[in-house]
């Protein structure tokens, strides 16, 4: 299931979501809404730096589009059975000045368009248009196969477009939305990373888990249409062929359209909401996937605090050791998701020799057949490295709903964490704010190395079974100085910005606005010097 999108919501502008935003807290805590002050003011927010706007500040003057919110007026998603048009990158990500190739298939052979656009802000919009291509000549490629022991499923497809990337374009993430002459139409994301600019914040997404969950082709018998995929696997038995996952999965390949997914793998649930806040917000930051933070883990400490969002699940030691290395450096480190760093991944070169664009996960579904025993796709926590020991908390086994999410009933909120907030304990924040995974704390594993341990909240949730948890987000300063934060839930980004709903209704909160600004300013106030 996804979450529904509202476009007349993403269109609110900034005047417009203050005041939703106070009446929803006003509602959502029962009382009188303080004056939003937080503890620390970020030098480097909107137009008060010393030396004008930040980068953020100025690209979100642009005009901004709704033609990432596919499909268009006039179209239709395409799906994994007919395809359309579907696609993949050759290379997840490249600087700015750089090549992203695009593999795309359309069936019949047919013209084909490309619009290019950068998630943010945008008045409201989520996201700017910087380019149109077409129309493109487009060709049918050849089948994908699957590796008979692994189950992996790679397509060798020929580039269609070589899409080079302005010096201008500023780091973000990137969709290129295809749209087919027969009007169908999907999407491929993609990263401009720069590992030059040291901002504020780096943003990190989830695109490994993405890549987990992906089990393209999602081609169900016609008799089940809602059941397992005939060809396609993920890393899970739930949702692969014959309820037999894969132990290695291609980044050649494009997202399956499952659900009705348009191909963003993921990109879509969590990230948008959470890019738009920030960029609303005049936070200096830039972007950077999964197989960035693998290949340069020092990337991290360029920047004062890094925000881990969307569906942080699979991790690379390299990523991991780099965290841990970045707190120990004084960045700052917020989780604003849930079931993070949960599974160890490795990476292979592809048949092209290609590095990072294969991901090995066995775990446990088979014998991992690496040598070395640190290095087996295994939970960290099985590794004797438990993720709490990083966040402040973790996922508990079956803490999750289908989908969704539940109140947050805050604690000890005379913490600074909540100044300006309006929030008391004990009294709910009635959004969907805690789901669909949650973390809380295990007290077999403890705290970790730090100091300034505190609990933010102690929310009941209830399983996809029915049976009561209890959600924890947590925040804590390391040894290195600065705070590692946890909100323990991936729909905190839905109280941000508007877009993440499942009834329709908006879960923008003024009060988790305020809690979110407060953190990553003390973190920013906090961080290390840039030049660093």
């Amino acid at each position: 299931m996804r979450h529904l999108r509202h476009q007349s919501w993403m269109r609110l502008g900034l005047v417009s979501l203050t005041l939703l935003g106070l009446l929803a807290a006003f509602s959502q805590v029962g009382g009188s809404v303080k004056a939003a002050a937080s503890p620390v003011s970020a030098s480097s927010l909107g137009d008060n730096d010393e030396d004008g706007p930040n980068p953020i500040v100025k690209e979100n003057r642009h005009p901004g589009s709704d033609l990432w919110q596919v499909p268009n007026a006039g179209f239709q998603v395409a799906d994994d059975i007919g395809l359309q048009i579907k696609g993949f990158a050759g290379t997840a990500s490249t600087r700015p000045g750089g090549q992203i190739d695009l593999k795309v298939t359309v069936t019949p052979a047919q013209d084909f368009q490309v619009d290019i656009l950068r998630l943010g802000f945008y008045q409201g919009h989520g996201a700017r248009l910087l380019e149109h291509l077409g129309p493109i000549h487009g060709i049918q490629q050849e089948p994908c196969t699957t590796e008979p022991v692994t189950r992996m499923l790679s397509c060798d497809w020929k580039t269609s477009v070589k899409l080079h990337v302005s010096e201008d374009w500023l780091s973000g993430v990137y969709v290129a939305v295809l749209s087919s002459a027969d009007k169908f139409q999907s999407l491929i994301p993609f990263w401009v990373v720069d590992d030059i600019r040291h901002s504020d914040l780096l943003f990190l997404s989830s695109l490994n888990t993405y890549e987990a969950y992906n089990d393209f082709p999602y081609d169900p018998p016609p008799s089940d249409p809602q059941g397992l995929p005939l060809t396609g696997h993920s890393l899970y038995d739930f949702n692969s062929a014959n309820g037999i996952p894969a132990t290695k999965v291609s980044f050649d390949r494009p997202f399956k359209a499952e659900f009705g997914g348009p191909g963003d793998g993921g990109v879509y649930d969590f990230e948008p909401e959470l890019i738009a806040f920030l960029e609303q917000n005049g936070y200096d930051v830039s972007y950077a996937p999964d197989p960035v933070l693998d290949q340069n883990p020092s990337i991290l400490l360029h920047h004062r605090a890094v925000v881990i969002g969307g569906h942080a699940e699979y991790w690379t030691m390299a990523a991991y050791d780099g965290a841990i290395a970045a707190r120990a450096h004084g960045v700052g480190l917020a989780f604003i998701s849930a079931n993070e760093i949960y599974w160890q991944v490795r990476y292979e070169k592809n048949e092209d020799g290609v590095p990072r664009r294969v991901m090995v996960g066995y775990k446990g579904f088979e014998p991992d057949p690496v040598h070395d025993p640190k290095l087996r796709t295994i939970r960290w926590r099985d590794l004797g490295r438990p993720e709490q020991k990083l966040i402040g908390v973790q996922f508990p086994v079956d803490g999750n709903q289908n989908f969704g999410g539940q109140p947050f009933v805050p604690m000890d909120t005379d913490h600074w964490v909540y100044t300006g907030s309006g929030l008391r304990d004990g009294v709910p924040v009635k959004v969907e704010a805690v789901g669909y995974e949650i973390d809380n704390f295990d007290s077999a594993v403890g705290l970790p190395e730090g100091t300034e341990h505190t609990f933010l909240d102690s929310s009941p949730f209830l399983n996809f079974n029915n049976i009561p948890y209890i959600h924890n987000s947590s925040i804590y300063r390391g040894k290195g100085g600065n705070w590692v934060w946890a909100t323990g839930s991936m729909n905190w980004s839905w109280t941000l910005s508007p877009g993440g709903t499942t009834t329709g209704l908006s879960n923008v909160s003024l009060p988790l606005q305020i809690v979110t600004r407060n953190v990553l300013n003390r973190m920013i106030h906090d961080g290390p010097s840039r030049e660093d």
